[in-house]
């Protein structure tokens, strides 16, 4: 990619985006993480368009999330991944991050959605 920002990229077409989440707890998670608390952040809403996956967007977003961490000197950064999405597990797999925990199997009764993997990387 060429700019990894909407100010970065002047007129250019924005193919992905990330949030980054600053703070002591995970927003409104049953998976509270057990790493640097009040020292972390979380990814979410990771999103790359269709014709520009598997281009290095998504890894290129994560690498610049992973920069500012350190810039603003947090320690560990987490994200959640559906357990069927091996795509997204490999992605963050292969950018360092490691499975901290699992959703159990009643979170599909109780919650009605697919259990997750709670990963971590240090920044």
């Amino acid at each position: 990619p060429q700019c990894l920002s909407v100010r970065e990229c002047g007129s250019s077409i924005v193919v992905g985006s990330l949030d980054v989440n600053v703070g002591a707890n995970l927003p409104s998670e049953e998976l509270l993480g057990t790493l640097s608390a009040g020292r972390r952040a979380y990814l979410s809403n990771v999103s790359v368009l269709d014709p520009a996956r598997r281009q290095g967007v998504a890894r290129a977003l994560i690498e610049r999330a992973m920069q500012l961490g350190a810039e603003l000197g947090l320690e560990t950064m987490y994200v959640h991944v559906k357990v069927s999405n091996v795509a997204a597990q490999n992605l963050y797999s292969s950018a360092g991050f490691e499975i901290e925990s699992r959703e159990n199997r009643s979170v599909e009764t109780t919650l009605g959605r697919e259990p997750r993997l709670l990963l971590r990387r240090r920044v």
